[in-house]
């Protein structure tokens, strides 16, 4: 066997002219190669030139406002729980039968204080805290003001089935003034 034709590949590649063949191949690829440039090129635009109406604002839940509320919520009516108690238990039963209650002045004072105009169960504070409790249900999306404001709306509907349709003066108060929050909140976004 005569290994000399494996060492010499001039002798393998009988007529085949590679230097011609590269330097055409050469010239096209380098050719394609100055257009993909061209073609590939990037160009820079600026942010300030970018369409920011299509970027979509991202709302989520305000759950430290959320808990906040609801402590608050909870402490005060506890607060109210124990008054109503302290009354239930103070009385007789011959006073409940004739519907006829003594309340001291202590109690009366905290009862008045707590639905007074500043108090935690007044119509401001309520209002807000209803007010409050849905913006950061709804995490501050005023897409979503309607749905919440018919809640409250359906809420105290509710409300006032439970009392046999009507509610107390306060209560009709408190539901004008959360439902003008919730108007001013639509108002100020539909601009």
């Amino acid at each position: 066997m005569n290994i000399n034709s494996i060492n010499n590949p001039k002798n393998t590649t009988s007529n085949y002219d590679y230097e011609k063949k590269d330097s055409s191949i050469a010239e096209k690829t380098s050719k394609n190669e100055d257009k993909a440039i061209v073609k590939e090129t990037d160009s820079y635009i600026p942010s300030s030139q970018t369409n920011e109406t299509n970027v979509a604002k991202t709302y989520s839940r305000d759950t430290s406002t959320i808990a906040r509320l609801k402590m608050e919520a909870e402490k005060q009516t506890q607060q109210l729980r124990d008054i109503v108690e302290k009354l239930i238990l103070e009385q007789s039963d011959k006073s409940v039968e004739s519907g006829s209650f003594k309340i001291d002045k202590d109690t009366a004072l905290k009862a008045q204080e707590a639905i007074s105009e500043d108090g935690f169960w007044g119509v401001k504070q309520t209002s807000e805290r209803i007010f409050d409790f849905a913006i950061a249900l709804s995490g501050g999306d005023p897409e979503k003001a309607q749905m919440l404001k018919d809640a409250v709306i359906k809420g105290f509907e509710q409300a006032k089935g439970a009392w046999g349709g009507q509610l107390p003066e306060i209560s009709n108060q408190t539901y004008d003034a959360t439902i003008k929050l919730f108007d001013q909140w639509i108002a100020e976004n539909q601009e």
